[in-house]
Parts: structure tokens; C-alpha cells; sequence
């Protein structure tokens, strides 16, 4: 059996990995591996393919499944490549985003245009779930065992958590010598860019409720190049009061120096052939603040002495206490580390090689530039808000990322990445970004201003029209001097939405109802493009049920019209989103 993925977060690759691991208990021999890894001309050759894969940016494929799906994609395909083969294709998606699953749904309608024959429906996982993607997950992989059993008569269906051993990717082994420095960075397709922090700054006021910071990276080398839309991915570290926790709670059992040596499945490059610190990898590598995945309790049932832990250990991984994990862990955000305070005696019981599969690495997180080298010169400029909030956990919930952006200093390592919003050369630009949604529209719009006045190119000076939302004017208007300015100089037209400053609520929605005819009349008569950037809570469907409604209102349409015509604007790329949880 193979076992191919798609992941951009790791999540799909641990659903990938756990579906492998059930795969060995029931007798298969089977792999695990990245789309991208596979090698795609023995494809034709698989009796039996299951592939797990997210969906990022607007629909798109994840990075390590492009080059694979583009592959796919190639016309010269026969209609009958893989009809020697069955096929089951997992989605993992959140239905809060207008292209749901939308990277299963494509790779399942081709698989079959290729003559794949069908094991089971395409599974379709959502996180908006009360349950998350378990919901889906575990019905699923149960139907897909029962598919194979007609076709595998052997298979064991072990598809619980029977007494088994564990199936360890790696092992860790005890070294004496000095460890080499780690740098764990992005991958390799993306631009890094060792810089230095100049400037780390809070923009918000001092009594407002969010922190949020104005982060400047000055890069070594000066000939730094992205463009508006561009991504900068940050590899964040725990915090060293979580390392001294964690290394309190595992005792003195697991090595403080050791080589990683492959079990079951391959080792990362950044491993193979190092000598590594426990405290070095706790700090940048294990993720101590993740919630942990339902693995983890596998894990620790397994090596746990104590009847008391095994039992409630036990019943998480039952189906009828996925509710009860979730309860515990899933939506109070209990971190991986707060589980083994309180299963101590499996924490106790850890080894290294265990810590490895039950903490996930730590993934860079993405972050738009808000600066243009244009305009600001050769640095990147980011807006982060800092994660904080409370749930029922006395320990308030805090970010790793931003927690760790919110101090930064000295010198980080940035990749930079293409840009997931196209911006247009020319035409008339809507741009709705409320809070740090406004990040990529100041990059965009700093640029083609610094054009206009420089007279470079031949740039018309066309409609650039900026909706921003936040609380209050005077506490959260993140670059609004700048955009005052620029409305001032008749580069920009300003429409803002503070929420707070009047008794009642309002938000950018209503802003684009208010200015609708002016808004239509962009929209229909100048070529223009609409960007949305921002949570992708309720904000993106409400901002594209205001367009719907202005087009139907000013334009004559009824409202299947005005839908279609925003359909249109998606697929010719005039009306892109950008969201994030």
C-alpha cells in the first residue's frame, strides 16, 4: 500500500503517517511520503493508493504536493493510466473558507479521469467541526478497512488501539561529543534571508486590549527581492521556562546528547548524520505548546504503569470518548506539555524516541510583508498581533509564535515566499483588510504610489480604493497616518469602519453597503480587482454577501445574477481572498 500526503501545517502528514501505522499492524507492507517525494513514474504500478492533503491560499495544492499534481495535470495522461489501480483520497479543510476541501475534490475528479477505480466517497474533514476533523477521520479510515478487506483477505483489522507495540519512525541514540549548532528552516523552494531586528515595536495603544507589533527585519544581503503579496515564514522557539519544564517532568532518563537513527520511516535532512542536545531540540525543534493529537494518548497509554492513567488513557481512544478528549483537551487548548503534567507517571516512563512522535515539530509560521522595497528599501516589515486569550484552563493561552516575535531581537532567519495574492500591473484596486488583513494592501499600495511619483514605468494613477476595519480610531488604526496622508494626496480613497467608537456596531460590511454605488461603479466600469485579507472567522462571507448586494442593488441583478458575477471576477482572478484562523 502507499500512503501519499499533502501537507502544508503537518497536520495531513500525521494523518497520513497514523493511517501507515494501522496500515503495518494489519499485515500490509506499505510506505509514507510526501506527493512531492514519490516517485511518480511508478504510480501506474500501485494496486492500492490512499492520499491525505489540506488546502491552502485560494484552493491551491499544497507545496509539497505541486510538482505531483502538476504531473497529474498533464494532458498527454492517458484516460486509462491508473486503472490498475484503487484509490481512496482524504481531504483535511475548514468550511469556514469558500474552497473547502477544495485540493481533495480536484485530486479525487482526476484520479478517476485516469481510470483510478474507487475504494470509498472522498472523505472531507472539516476543523469547524465540534469534533474537528476526527468527526470525519475516524468513520472514514474505518470504511476504508472495510473496503480493503474483500481485496486483502488477510488483513488483521486492527483498526483500534489493541495491544500492540509501538511503530517508532525513529531512534535516538545515546552520544558523549559536543552537539553541532541546529537550524531548522523553511523549506527549500522558499528565499531565506538571514536579518537583523531593528525595530520591534507595539503600534497599538498602551490601554487598548491587543498588543500588536510592527516588526523590522534588516537583512545581510541588501538585494532582497519580493513583491507585493509576498509571504515571510518565521521558525519561532519555545519559550526556556517550558524547556525547563518539560526536562523537569521527563527526569534525567532520556540522553542530554544523542544521533537520530532511522526505524521505520526516513529521517529529515536536518538530522541525518547530526549529534543533537535534548535542550536544543525542546527549544527549536518539539512544539511544547501544540495541542497534542489523539496519537499522543496512544503513546502514553502504551507506556504508562498506572491502571488509573491507562483507563482514562484508554477511554479517550474509544469512540465513544472522542468527546470527552476533545472536552479535555481540543477546546480548553491544553498544550502537549500540560497532558504529561498531569499523566505523570507515563510522562515519567518517556524515551526519546517516544518525545519524537509525540510532539509535533515546530512549522514557521506565515506572516504577509507589509513593507515594499519600493518605498521602505531593502528590509520586511511585519504586522504580527499577539496571541492571547483565556479559556477555562486557569493559564491564559498565548501563541508561540507571536509570544516569541513579541521579544525578538538580534538576528532571524526570514523565508520569503511567492505571493498568494496576485495584485494586477494596472486597473482599479478594492482592498478590504481589517485589523492585520490591511498588511499586504500597504505593501501593495506603498509601491505603486513610489511608482507614480517616480514616474516609473507606465503606471496610470487609477482608483485605489482601501476599507479598513478595526475598534477604535485612535487605538488600533494600524499605517493610519500613512493612509490619511496618501488620501490627502489623492493617491488612495479611505474608507474605514472602527467598530467601537459609536454605541452601535460597524463593521467593513456595512461600510461597503453605505459606499455602494461608488463601489459598483469601480467594480463595473474600471477592469477592477477586489482583495479580501484577513480572519477568515465570519469577515470573508460577509465582505463578499455585501458585494453580492451592491452588485444586485446598483447593477440591476437579482441575486443568483449578482452571485455569477462574482463567480466570474474568482475565476479570472479579479476577486481574491487571503484568510487565516
Amino acid at each position: 500500500m502507499l500512503i501519499l500526503y499533502g501537507s502544508e501545517t503537518g497536520t495531513a502528514q500525521d494523518v497520513a503517517e497514523g493511517i501507515w501505522r494501522t496500515s503495518k499492524r494489519n499485515g500490509f507492507t506499505s510506505t509514507v511520503q510526501a506527493m512531492d517525494d514519490y516517485d511518480i513514474s511508478k504510480l501506474i504500478y500501485e494496486p492500492t493508493i490512499i492520499f491525505v492533503c489540506s488546502t491552502t491560499g485560494q484552493g491551491d495544492p499544497p507545496e509539497n504536493m505541486r510538482k505531483f499534481w502538476r504531473f497529474l495535470l498533464r494532458k498527454s495522461l492517458p484516460n486509462n493510466s491508473l486503472s490498475n489501480s484503487w484509490v481512496a483520497v482524504l481531504g483535511l479543510g475548514d468550511s469556514s473558507y469558500a474552497k473547502f476541501n477544495f485540493s481533495a475534490k480536484k485530486l479525487s475528479k482526476r484520479l478517476v479521469s485516469l481510470g483510478a477505480k474507487v475504494l470509498l466517497e472522498t472523505g472531507l474533514c472539516d476543523d469547524q467541526h465540534d469534533l474537528g476533523l476526527y468527526a470525519e477521520l475516524i468513520p472514514w479510515t474505518e470504511k476504508l478497512w472495510n473496503a480493503l478487506q474483500p481485496l486483502y483477505p488477510h488483513l488483521n483489522q486492527t483498526t483500534g488501539n489493541e495491544d500492540c507495540s509501538l511503530l517508532l519512525k525513529w531512534e535516538a541514540v545515546r552520544r558523549d561529543w559536543n552537539p553541532e549548532e541546529l537550524s531548522f528552516l523553511p523549506g527549500e523552494s522558499n528565499e531565506r534571508y538571514w536579518c537583523e531586528v531593528s525595530s520591534n515595536e507595539r503600534v497599538t495603544d498602551k490601554n487598548h486590549f491587543q498588543d500588536v507589533r510592527l516588526i523590522t527585519f534588516v537583512p545581510d544581503n541588501k538585494s532582497i527581492e519580493y513583491s507585493p503579496g509576498s509571504v515571510a515564514y518565521i521558525r519561532p522557539a519555545n519559550q526556556q521556562s517550558s524547556v525547563e519544564k518539560l526536562i523537569s517532568i521527563i527526569g534525567d532518563q532520556c540522553p542530554n546528547i544523542f544521533e537520530l537513527k532511522s526505524i521505520n520511516l526516513p529521517l529529515p535532512e536536518m538530522f541525518n548524520g547530526k549529534t543533537l542536545s535534548l535542550k536544543d531540540v525542546a527549544t527549536v525543534y518539539w512544539d511544547l505548546n501544540a495541542v497534542p493529537r489523539r496519537y499522543v494518548f496512544e503513546v502514553l497509554a502504551k507506556v504508562t504503569t498506572s491502571e488509573l492513567e491507562k483507563e482514562k488513557l484508554d477511554e479517550f481512544l474509544t469512540p465513544s470518548g472522542l468527546d470527552e478528549m476533545y472536552s479535555y483537551c481540543n477546546r480548553p487548548r491544553r498544550t502537549t506539555l500540560e497532558v504529561l503534567q498531569d499523566f505523570p507517571v507515563a510522562a515519567s516512563n518517556l524515551q526519546l524516541d517516544h518525545l519524537f512522535e509525540i510532539f509535533q515539530p515546530i512549522r514557521a509560521r506565515a506572516y504577509s510583508i507589509a513593507s515594499s522595497i519600493e518605498y521602505d528599501g531593502p528590509v520586511i516589515k511585519l504586522l504580527v498581533a499577539i496571541v492571547q486569550y483565556k479559556t477555562r484552563l486557569s493559564v491564559p493561552r498565548q501563541g508561540l509564535a507571536s509570544t516569541w516575535l513579541s521579544t525578538v531581537s538580534g538576528r532571524v532567519c526570514v523565508a520569503i515566499k511567492p505571493p498568494s495574492l496576485k495584485f494586477p500591473e494596472r486597473g482599479s484596486v478594492i482592498m478590504v483588510g481589517p485589523g492585520t488583513g490591511i498588511a499586504p494592501f500597504r505593501s501593495f499600495i506603498s509601491k505603486r504610489v513610489t511608482q507614480i511619483h517616480h514616474g516609473e514605468g507606465d503606471i496610470p494613477k487609477e482608483w485605489l480604493v482601501v476599507i479598513f476595519g478595526s475598534r477604535y480610531r485612535n487605538a488600533d488604526f494600524h499605517f493610519g497616518s500613512e493612509f490619511e496622508k496618501w488620501e490627502t494626496t489623492n493617491d488612495i480613497k479611505l474608507i474605514t469602519a472602527f467598530s467601537r467608537d459609536q454605541p452601535e456596531k460597524l463593521y467593513v460590511q456595512h461600510k461597503i453597503a453605505s459606499e455602494g454605488h461608488f463601489l459598483f461603479q469601480r467594480i463595473h466600469s474600471d477592469d477592477c480587482s477586489i482583495f479580501v485579507a484577513g480572519s477568515s472567522n465570519n469577515m470573508p462571507k460577509a465582505v463578499k454577501s455585501a458585494f453580492i448586494d451592491i452588485i444586485a442593488t446598483d447593477g440591476g441583478f437579482n441575486e443568483e445574477e449578482a452571485k455569477t458575477y462574482i463567480e466570474k471576477m474568482e475565476a479570472t482572478g479579479r476577486y481574491q481572498e487571503e484568510t487565516w484562523s
